[in-house]
């Protein structure tokens, strides 16, 4: 993912930690890492995204409406595309978890 500027590789670790941070349940380690990416970049889609299914997860609905119902733009460069492939907190599983969405069986 392309981030404007000279910072470029520390914002991708910090929305990767974030990431990973979000995917193995740490809420507020994940949530703290996509604050640092949107105080710098505050229109940008995956950490919009991410930080409002966080939201959503932890309770915070009215939070998580305004991050998922910002506008935002694609990184420039073109590569918003390896980004923007669907998540799966249950990758590595033969099935998504009941109730997740997914394909049919």
């Amino acid at each position: 993912m392309a981030f404007p500027g000279a910072a470029d590789e520390a914002l991708e670790q910090i929305l990767r930690a974030a990431t990973e941070h979000h995917m193995a349940g740490r809420l507020e380690q994940a949530g703290a890492g996509y604050g640092q990416v949107l105080a710098l970049h505050p229109d940008h889609g995956v950490t919009l995204h991410r930080f409002g299914i966080l939201c959503l997860q932890s309770g915070r609905f009215e939070t998580a409406r305004e991050l998922l119902a910002r506008p935002w733009m694609p990184p420039p460069g073109g590569r918003c595309a390896a980004w923007a492939r669907p998540w799966r907190p249950w990758a590595g599983t033969r099935r998504p978890p009941t109730g997740s969405p997914g394909p049919s069986p």
